[in-house]
């Protein structure tokens, strides 16, 4: 089944989040977020954590570029 657009906020969350985990990836994919900031803020266990997301990282990574692009 095709996910469809019901109203224009759903349209716009769908253009600016063009490259969203699957249901079953969210999980890792909050845990990636949630260790970044930590890491980001000096929380070494978290650094440590986050490299258990290697593939995430990188999509992170290319969803940030394609961001910069347009910025």
């Amino acid at each position: 089944m095709k996910w469809k657009c019901q109203t224009p906020a759903q349209a716009h969350f769908a253009l600016l989040y063009p490259f969203l985990p699957t249901l079953s990836e969210v999980p890792d994919w909050e845990k990636s977020y949630r260790y970044e900031y930590q890491a980001i803020f000096g929380d070494e266990k978290a650094a440590e954590a986050l490299a258990a997301y290697p593939e995430i990282q990188q999509l992170k990574t290319k969803i940030r570029a394609y961001y910069h692009e347009f910025a």
